[in-house]
């Protein structure tokens, strides 16, 4: 059995941090698809829970319904080639959502950043995904 001191040492050198940046890492895609596909396709809402503004316009709700797709909302999917380049960048808190398509930066500007992110039921819905692997990661790192 450990004595005290060498506990204390283990829980000192433990980098929690770290930890669970490798946690989140691991479990990027549920991330991604919490935002691109529950709060933006499903919900149409941003991180804030805010419905997207400014809504469809008339030619593009035609459109959308001719492909059978929703346009009783702003989803920012057509051809998922945007919500296909979303990635996660897990290399510090805050972790950063983000995305590679060429329309990025356009979408940022007509419905603002934060259509990229977890609202607060996406990232309850995150924390209690990882909750396990955290509690593990940190059993094992102070040794208990």
């Amino acid at each position: 059995m450990a004595t005290l001191e060498q506990s204390v040492k283990k829980i000192r050198a433990f980098d929690f941090e770290k930890e669970l940046l490798n946690i989140v890492s691991l479990n990027d895609q549920k991330a991604l698809n919490l935002n691109r596909d529950t709060q933006l396709f499903i919900e149409g809402s941003d991180s804030l829970g805010n419905q997207l503004d400014p809504p469809y316009t008339d030619l593009t709700i035609f459109l959308k319904r001719l492909a059978g797709q929703p346009a009783n909302r702003v989803t920012l999917r057509d051809s998922g080639a945007f919500h296909d380049s979303f990635f996660l960048d897990p290399s510090k808190f805050p972790v950063r959502i983000d995305a590679t398509d060429s329309k990025t930066d356009d979408l940022k500007g007509k419905y603002g950043k934060d259509i990229f992110g977890l609202d607060d039921e996406s990232q309850g819905d995150f924390n209690k995904h990882i909750l396990s692997d955290v509690q593990a990661s940190l059993k094992k790192g102070i040794g208990i």
